[in-house]
C-alpha cells in the first residue's frame, strides 16, 4: 500500500463511502481521478483536493501526530532514514485500519441502540393492540 492509498482510506472513512464512485462523487472527482491517485502515488493532488474542500486537517492534521506518535521525534526519523519512512508508513497504516475498526465498533453500539428502541416500540405496539 502506498501513500496516497492510506490517504485515501481516510477520505473512505471520513465521507463513509463503501465504493470509489460514491467517493468520487462525493469529493466532486470522476473515479478515474482517484484511480490515478492510488496508480501515481499522488499525496500532492489529494492534499489539494482537500484544501478545495476544507478537510485537509481532518486527513492530513492527525498524520502529523500519529509520526510523532510512532516515530517519537524528527531525530528518531533522521537517524533510521528510510528505515523510519517505511515503519512510519506501516504506522500510518495500522492507524487507519484502527480508525475503521473502531468506527465499526462505533456502529455496533449504535445498532444495539436501535435493536433496544425496537423492543420498546415492540413493547407499546403490544399494549395498544
Amino acid at each position: 500500500m502506498n501513500e496516497a492509498e492510506l490517504y485515501i482510506e481516510r477520505l473512505f472513512l471520513k465521507f463513509k463511502a463503501s465504493n470509489m464512485r460514491e467517493l468520487a462523487e462525493k469529493i466532486n472527482v470522476s473515479q478515474k481521478t482517484i484511480s490515478n491517485w492510488k496508480i501515481r502515488d499522488s499525496v500532492s493532488a489529494i492534499k489539494k483536493k482537500c484544501r478545495e474542500l476544507d478537510i485537509y486537517n481532518e486527513i492530513f492534521g492527525d498524520t502529523a501526530v500519529a509520526e510523532q506518535y510512532t516515530l517519537g521525534s524528527d531525530s528518531v526519523g533522521k537517524v533510521t532514514g528510510g528505515i523510519g519512512i517505511q515503519t512510519n508508513k506501516q504506522n500510518l497504516y495500522f492507524f487507519n485500519e484502527f480508525q475503521k475498526i473502531e468506527q465499526l465498533a462505533n456502529m455496533g453500539k449504535g445498532l444495539e441502540e436501535l435493536k433496544i428502541k425496537l423492543e420498546n416500540l415492540k413493547e407499546e405496539l403490544k399494549k395498544d393492540i
